[in-house]
């Protein structure tokens, strides 16, 4: 599966993969990757967005779940 653009609200936008969660700052340019346990991947933020990245992937992960589970119950994999 692709990276799927989830939702974008204040200018930031999440996606997924089947193995990835994204985190991007639209208007900057910087994207957060991280797997589907929590651990980052790679990031162009500056380091001290680190509690925000990390909040915001534990606060969206069970919507992105839910997105798979769609994805897959209609053959969108």
């Amino acid at each position: 599966m692709e990276c799927d653009d989830l939702f974008e609200m204040d200018g930031v936008r999440l996606g997924y993969t089947e193995d990835t969660v994204t985190i991007t700052e639209v208007d900057y340019g910087r994207k957060a990757v991280f797997d589907n346990k929590g651990n980052l991947l790679s990031s162009n933020f500056p380091e001290d967005f680190m509690p925000f990245l990390l909040n915001y992937y534990k606060l969206n992960y069970d919507l992105v779940q839910g997105s798979r589970e769609d994805d897959r119950e209609l053959g969108d994999d």
